[in-house]
């Protein structure tokens, strides 16, 4: 539940597209303006295996692939990242 608030909050603070994950309860969690939440766990084999659909929003792809790699290239232990994109259109 923890990472669904946060994501939420994200959102809303951002209005961008967001994700976050948990490596140590394997749940991951996403969510842009456009989209529903979606809340799901994976598996680790050296790319992260979603348990649902592979969102389609590129701004979320983004969010998502890019918080992944921030996750692999961290050192071990428990982590709870964050990651947020911001449309491009809202850039300018």
């Amino acid at each position: 539940m923890i990472l669904e608030i946060m994501v939420a909050v994200s959102v809303a603070v951002t209005g961008g597209s967001c994700a976050a994950i948990d490596n140590a309860t394997n749940q991951a969690v996403w969510d842009s303006p456009s989209i529903e939440q979606v809340s799901t766990t994976y598996r680790d084999i050296g790319i992260l295996d979603y348990n649902t659909t592979f969102p389609t929003d590129p701004d979320t792809i983004l969010a998502l692939v890019t918080l992944e790699g921030t996750l692999q290239d961290s050192g071990i232990g428990r982590k709870i990242r964050v990651e947020c994109i911001k449309p491009i259109e809202s850039l300018t």
